[in-house]
């Protein structure tokens, strides 16, 4: 709902696919956790894979989740636990550069995890941002300058001149929208 940009779900798997895949550059999004009472991921996937069935979008996708956890299915990397899990109000950002093959997950403006692979780069394959969730929900920002319907608390640097985040934009790093596609 909300123009694609508030996600929820109840007591069963699915899985929630963005409609814009990540061109050639560096790109960030942001996503308060509206409830991971379950579980509640936050990551990308394979732009090839069929969002249609939670299990499709498995085999290509690596996913920051609110028990800590990143997982990286389809990779030659394992998954890791970071230690760091998150909740209701937490703001995850993920930063994708395909330029480096690096995906960069942040709690509150702090890294967490950074995964680089080249399957990653865009000369490899095509991403999309992606939600797996049971029971809670995301608001996500892709650089309008708000959760749902409620404005950002503090604006954190610029993404390239285009987009208002929360937290600081990774340096050279612009906001996952049409605009920052053509920079």
């Amino acid at each position: 709902s909300n123009g694609n940009l508030t996600i929820s779900n109840g007591n069963s798997d699915n899985s929630i696919l963005g409609s814009i895949a990540f061109g050639n550059g560096k790109y960030y999004y942001e996503a308060k956790c509206t409830g991971a009472t379950t579980y509640a991921n936050i990551g990308v996937t394979l732009s090839s894979k069929d969002g249609g069935v939670h299990s499709g979008v498995d085999s290509g996708r690596v996913m920051y989740s609110s028990n800590g956890n990143v997982y990286r299915e389809g990779l030659s990397q394992g998954n890791t636990n970071t230690g760091t899990t998150f909740t209701t109000n937490d703001i995850i950002g993920a930063a994708f550069d395909t330029e480096n093959g690096t995906l960069k997950f942040y709690k509150n403006g702090t890294l967490i995890n950074t995964t680089t692979d080249n399957d990653f780069l865009y000369s490899n394959n095509e991403y999309i941002p992606a939600f797996g969730l049971n029971q809670g929900g995301f608001h996500v920002n892709f650089g309008n300058g708000f959760f749902g319907t409620d404005a950002i608390s503090s604006a954190g640097t610029n993404a390239l001149g285009l987009g208002i985040f929360e937290y600081d934009v990774p340096t050279g790093y612009t906001a996952l929208c049409t605009k920052g596609l053509n920079k």
